[in-house]
């Protein structure tokens, strides 16, 4: 998520006062930490699996929306195999 974000008189301070003391590197790492930490006082910082999840199903949605503008190239369990005879034993739902 790209986002601008305004800050002036005593926020402002702070952040730059926390980037010159080198707390942080950036403003941007600034603020991420003070989510996170916002997050953990209100109790409302996702579990890692709430967290892994997200990431999966947007990675596996980038993976799908580049498969159907032909970016991707998929390939059927006996091609691998025959690709890849190392795995010829294994496993799958299609075998």
């Amino acid at each position: 998520m790209n986002m601008n974000v305004r800050l002036f008189g005593a926020s402002e301070l702070v952040l730059e006062r926390l980037i010159e003391l080198g707390y942080f590197k950036s403003k941007n790492e600034a603020i991420r930490v003070g989510l996170f930490e916002l997050a953990k006082e209100y109790k409302v910082l996702p579990t890692k699996q709430e967290i892994e999840d997200y990431l999966v199903v947007r990675k596996m949605k980038s993976i799908d929306k580049d498969i159907k503008a032909g970016k991707r190239k998929t390939y059927t369990v006996s091609d691998v195999k025959k690709k890849y005879p190392e795995l010829a034993g294994l496993e799958t739902s299609e075998s």
